[in-house]
């Protein structure tokens, strides 16, 4: 399917959303940069050449995490980049010129290396998020959930599938042990907390068939 990029109104409309701009952006963290960018471009032009290095431009770099997508993080690292330059020739004169030179070169180093590193930590994040998002579907579609127990503190975390099929709502429910048997059909309930609490005692796994009776009284049948 191709995607046509587009241009919205930028005044937000009646759902309250924040405005959208051509492919994808939003005009909250653009707005950010461009102030954070005239703020440190005014701190520039008013400290000597001797004072300011131009390093505060790694902040401008920084805010391109927030932004949709990954290579907004190269462009704010190009404009901070332009501006560190023109900073070495407007701001007023100070300090040894091969001083003055040298940090102005740490300052762009120290910029482009922030932008490659955040530009992999993103890239890591955005793989972890469609892996995840995958899982989701994939369960999803197969009517499997999965379910983790910290054994020390008894915390369980249940996948959005277990509450789909234990027909319970997340914001409602907490994953417990006793909402997950009380959830199990009465006549098997006895027999799956025996199996339950035999795993956990010999920190093993187990399977079992059993069914679950739900609040509406429907019946599943279920294996884990």
């Amino acid at each position: 399917v191709a995607r046509v990029p587009e241009i919205m109104n930028p005044t937000p409309g009646a759902n309250g959303r924040e405005p959208i701009l051509a492919d994808g952006y939003t005009s909250k963290p653009i707005l950010i940069a461009a102030a954070a960018a005239l703020a440190i471009f005014i701190l520039d032009l008013a400290l000597p050449l001797g004072v300011a290095g131009g390093e505060p431009y790694v902040a401008l770099v920084l805010i391109g995490w927030w932004f949709p997508r990954k290579n907004g993080i190269f462009l704010l690292a190009v404009i901070a980049s332009v501006l560190v330059v023109i900073g070495l020739f407007l701001s007023p004169s100070g300090g040894v010129p091969w001083v003055v030179l040298t940090n102005r070169a740490y300052a762009l180093l120290a910029i482009w290396i922030t932008a490659i590193v955040l530009w992999f930590a993103k890239q890591s994040s955005e793989n972890l998020r469609k892996s995840q998002n995958l899982l989701i579907e994939t369960q999803r579609l197969g009517k499997i959930g999965s379910w983790e127990l910290d054994v020390p503190t008894g915390k369980m975390v249940w996948s959005n599938e277990v509450y789909s099929i234990f027909g319970l709502d997340p914001a409602k429910f907490g994953a417990t042990r006793e909402t997950f048997i009380g959830a199990i059909h009465p006549d098997d309930r006895e027999r799956v907390a025996k199996a339950y609490e035999t795993s956990l005692s010999d920190k093993a796994a187990y399977q079992i068939a059993h069914r679950l009776l739900l609040s509406d009284g429907q019946i599943k049948r279920a294996e884990e």
